[in-house]
């Protein structure tokens, strides 16, 4: 089954093949950016390759308008709403959607398996989200708020480590914190919206990329 990334941008921004290759280069990285399609001068669909041309990634670029693929994955996501958890984080989600303009869907292949893969998309998808904006949702993991923090909670049982996530507070402002995946009971509290984060000391640790890894085995 494939697995997916999706950016919900804001704004539409130019990202080019050129200016993509660029910051894998500046990063130190070794790849490659193929352009499968193009409509009106900019790319629709573009492969991310390691050296030797192993696929890591398949991205399209979805502009939203009437129709179009990028206002149909919103719709989906949208009529998902009555089932995600925490409620707030769902309103939140639903109106955040309402003021997307185009839509990154990032299908992972099986380049990304190799050992530079996950430095090499993260540059990529690191220059799509400069100049788009908004927030990210990945299959298997959850919505992301503007500052990466999981919003809600789609992680399978069994993993392990912490991943920083968010609730909304009275006042409509994120309170970080750290979300120990091994933790059902505090998962849980999450989901229903029970949990305070103001009770739980948010530490500056970086959110792990091994259990956004583990998560997609």
């Amino acid at each position: 089954m494939a697995y997916y990334i999706r950016h919900f941008g804001l704004r539409d921004g130019k990202v080019s093949e050129k200016e993509l290759t660029r910051a894998i280069q500046n990063a130190g990285l070794r790849g490659s950016i193929h352009v499968d399609s193009h409509e009106n001068g900019r790319w629709t669909a573009i492969t991310v390759n390691l050296a030797k041309k192993l696929p890591v990634a398949y991205i399209e670029r979805c502009a939203v308008s009437n129709g179009s693929l990028g206002a149909k994955a919103i719709q989906e996501f949208q009529e998902e709403l009555d089932e995600m958890r925490p409620e707030s984080a769902a309103t939140w989600i639903g109106d955040y959607l309402e003021k997307v303009q185009v839509v990154h869907a990032v299908q992972l292949l099986h380049g990304i398996e190799e050992e530079d893969a996950w430095p090499l998309l993260d540059v990529v998808q690191g220059a799509i989200s400069d100049a788009v904006g908004g927030i990210v949702q990945a299959d298997a993991e959850g919505f992301m708020n503007e500052l990466a923090e999981f919003i809600t909670c789609d992680f399978p049982d069994g993993l392990e480590g912490l991943v920083r996530a968010a609730v909304m507070d009275a006042a409509g402002d994120w309170k970080s914190f750290d979300l120990d995946l091994a933790d059902r009971q505090q998962i849980k509290a999450f989901r229903d919206g029970t949990l305070q984060a103001a009770a739980v000391e948010a530490t500056k640790r970086p959110r792990p990329a091994a259990a956004r890894k583990e998560s997609r085995k």
